[in-house]
């Protein structure tokens, strides 16, 4: 079972979409940690999309250069 999925090529996206298995405890913060290669400095705080039982969507925008 995955724990997160990052729907969006990070290096060249206007933003990072998070998909998060809610059956574990996850959060933005925690798929920021697991996932050192993305430079998170050019993304705003994750917000949340969608929530839904087993899964939470979170988007965090790319800032203006």
């Amino acid at each position: 079972r995955r724990r997160f999925e990052i729907g969006e090529t990070p290096s060249r996206s206007a933003r990072v979409l998070m998909i998060l298995n809610e059956l574990v405890s996850l959060t933005p913060m925690t798929v920021q940690i697991e996932r050192p290669d993305v430079d998170w400095s050019k993304f705003e705080t994750p917000r949340q999309l969608r929530k839904f039982e087993s899964a939470t969507i979170w988007a965090a925008a790319r800032r203006p250069q």
